[in-house]
């Protein structure tokens, strides 16, 4: 008698447990959680346009896009001043999440992300330049971002090895959904 009450108890419990656990992974029909993501405004073209294809594709879960200035996006959520809850926070380069991680760590003396944060998504950079003032700007033949970084901090060809007749060393970026849809930015227009 006392074994067949132990075997209920332990059948009784492990029933418990199985419905515990149903109710708390297993999504509850009718019920849609919210996604708060916040972004740079950057990213609000692509984000709209694939927030109505996520929604379909996962119809429980409702995407609420924010779009903040990088340097507001830090200064809110380190601060806790945003009327919402982040749920999702996509920076616009490394070196917003970099000062938002020194940040918290300063304010809060712990780590701010439960693991390190990766990139999602890599975009297409293109750079045109005419091929003599490409063998000066990339001598070894291959795009580096410190390269164009000196070029522009020197100002001028003749300071990164170009002759003097080249002038100044001029960085302009494009609206890429404005002039090509097939490109993220044009650079460097150099002249």
């Amino acid at each position: 008698m006392k074994q067949m009450q132990i075997r209920r108890s332990v059948l009784t419990s492990l029933g418990i447990i199985l419905a515990a656990l149903g109710l708390t992974y297993a999504p509850v029909p009718g019920l849609k959680r919210t996604v708060v993501v916040v972004s740079g405004t950057e990213l609000q073209e692509p984000l709209q346009a694939l927030e109505t294809k996520f929604e379909q594709e996962h119809p429980t879960i409702a995407l609420e896009l924010k779009f903040q200035g990088s340097q507001d996006m830090v200064n809110k959520y380190i601060d806790d001043v945003n009327d919402f809850k982040t749920t999702v926070l996509i920076p616009a380069n490394g070196t917003i999440l970099t000062q938002l991680r020194d940040r918290w760590r300063t304010q809060n003396s712990s780590e701010p992300f439960y693991d390190s944060p990766r990139p999602v998504a890599k975009t297409i950079l293109v750079g045109i330049a005419w091929p003599e003032r490409g063998k000066v700007l990339f001598p070894d033949g291959r795009f580096r971002w410190q390269r164009v970084e000196k070029a522009m901090l020197a100002g001028s060809w003749a300071a990164i090895g170009g002759p003097s007749s080249w002038g100044s060393f001029d960085f302009v970026t494009t609206d890429a959904y404005g002039h090509s849809p097939n490109w993220e930015g044009v650079l460097p227009m150099l002249v």
